[in-house]
């Protein structure tokens, strides 16, 4: 029997969680069960270009994700799951992007990277999030630097590298603007934030 879409955000809930832990929970839980399916439909593009070794990176990502998910339903702790979607949503493009030679024949994949900062500072980690940018721009300076050092094959098509960046902005994009217009509705503090994000994207049994 399949969970409907509300019992599945409830995963990893602790009755002795307080209101921002339970809603903390429910949003980096959402955000995993969001990119997972996105992540593995990137590695069979990539896959489908050509690009297998690179492919197995998006793909290892949602099979992790799926593993950190059912764990996570049965330990109920935030703090290991968190860290370990943020760090992945971090590192993981940039691996990608200079597995596929760099800027231009790695489409700027890196730019998923950039939703690890966005995601952490939505929810209300400002500490965490100002250290996950400084790693961005860190990932950026080096993939400068790096060049096509460490690609795994040959440049994918001209047509490949075109459809594949204009997914990664826009969907990255898109992916932004929902998380800027759900932390708009915070006011003053993170909580009312994150109470925001609830109400304005999960039905109303969820929230």
């Amino acid at each position: 029997m399949s969970l409907r879409p509300s019992a599945l955000l409830t995963l990893g809930a602790d009755p002795r969680d307080d209101e921002e832990l339970r809603l903390r929970k429910v949003l980096v839980l959402s955000a995993a069960i969001m990119v997972a399916p996105m992540a593995a439909l990137w590695g069979l593009l990539y896959w489908l270009f050509g690009a297998h070794a690179s492919a197995l990176i998006p793909l290892s990502y949602a099979v992790a994700a799926v593993i950190s998910v059912v764990v996570f339903a049965r330990d109920r702790r935030y703090r290991w799951f968190a860290t370990l979607h943020f760090v992945t949503f971090l590192v993981l493009p940039f691996l990608l992007m200079w597995s596929l030679g760099g800027f231009i024949t790695g489409s700027v994949v890196a730019l998923w990277a950039w939703l690890s900062p966005l995601a952490a500072r939505t929810i209300g980690h400002s500490r965490a999030a100002f250290g996950l940018f400084g790693l961005f721009s860190a990932g950026i300076v080096a993939s400068a630097i790096i060049g096509d050092r460490f690609a795994l094959s040959d440049p994918l098509s001209e047509a490949a590298i075109a459809v594949l960046f204009v997914s990664n902005v826009v969907v990255v994009g898109a992916i932004s603007i929902v998380m800027v217009d759900g932390s708009a509705g915070g006011r003053e503090d993170s909580l009312s934030s994150m109470r925001g994000v609830v109400r304005r994207y999960f039905s109303p049994d969820v929230a």
